[in-house]
């Protein structure tokens, strides 16, 4: 096995029980020495628990240090993964969900990138999406983001277009574990947003997201995820609801006017569409809605500036 800096995976678990097997089982079988495994639970309700016991009992060996948390009641994403953070003891973590997997190879990928790159704190890394499970028959993307012109960037306007988008796949990133704790671990203010949120304080605070191109996760797509997908009956999903405490307090303030004017319709479209029993899948529907993204401030903002440059 190979040698390198402790590395902590914290194993986020929320009645995962379908899943968690495959997970611990993926790091379990990685071919690098300097592991320690904490599982944080989220108070579940069905086996995962109980099945999590029994695998560090046969499996716990492998590893330099386990360790499974149980908190006594639900806390939600952010609290879950500073509850596994301050466990940890390694000089990096990687943070996994406890239904998605990792690609052999993982952390020899990784301790090569930390000796190769000694200025990175942070760095993300490739993932393919898998729907259901990991067979590659059932292999839907390969996300490979090398040729992004955001890693090439400064940390200033990596900040600058996090606000606008984020970038990062949680799942493929590690960090140094001394960074987290600069910044104060994440925000518990937003109980189902960890990430994002996370990557804003990191890069305001100067430390650029370095990346890594070698594929580390293997995610997950399922219905039973703690942000399922939009279905066969909706247009969209309710998480833009989930989102908009955050974005009033760390999106907003440091978009330019009409870029904020533009949220702000998107998010009142997608209410409306609620409140009239418009938000499902249906001809009528789709084209109303996409009519109505089509005059949204920022696409019309667009529009002119496309028709400028064509008639300079």
């Amino acid at each position: 096995m190979t040698r390198g800096p402790l590395i902590s995976v914290i194993v986020i678990t929320y009645n995962s029980a379908g899943f968690i097997l495959e997970t611990l089982n993926s790091i379990r079988d990685q071919h690098y020495e300097s592991l320690e495994l904490v599982i944080s639970d989220d108070c579940s309700t069905d086996a995962t628990i109980e099945l999590c016991r029994q695998w560090i009992e046969l499996n716990g060996g492998r590893f330099v240090r386990t360790q499974l948390l149980v908190p006594e009641r639900n806390q939600g994403i952010p609290a879950n993964c500073n509850q596994g953070l301050k466990a940890a003891t390694g000089e990096w973590v990687k943070y996994i969900a406890g239904d998605d997997a990792l690609f052999p190879g993982t952390f020899e990928h990784a301790a090569n990138f930390i000796k190769a790159v000694p200025q990175a704190r942070i760095f993300a890394s490739s993932f393919a999406s898998f729907q259901d499970t990991f067979s590659e028959s059932n292999r839907v993307e390969n996300r490979d983001d090398r040729d992004l012109a955001f890693y090439g960037l400064s940390a200033e306007r990596q900040h600058f277009l996090l606000v606008r988008n984020n970038y990062l796949h949680a799942g493929t990133v590690f960090l140094q574990r001394s960074l987290l704790e600069e910044v104060g671990g994440f925000n518990e203010k937003y109980r189902l947003l960890e990430d994002h949120p996370m990557w804003l304080s990191i890069t305001a605070r100067g430390q650029k997201v370095f990346y890594m191109p070698a594929y580390t996760l293997m995610y997950r797509l399922h219905g039973n995820s703690v942000f399922s997908h939009t279905g066969i009956e909706k247009l969209f999903n309710n998480f833009y609801l989930k989102r908009r405490g955050f974005e009033l307090d760390m999106i907003y303030p440091y978009l330019r006017w009409y870029e904020s004017l533009s949220y702000h319709y998107s998010f009142y479209l997608k209410r409306s569409f609620d409140a009239l029993n418009l938000n499902r899948r249906s001809t009528f529907c789709g084209l109303l809605y996409r009519f109505f993204n089509a005059v949204s401030p920022m696409s019309i903002l667009y529009s002119l500036k496309n028709k400028r440059l064509s008639n300079s």
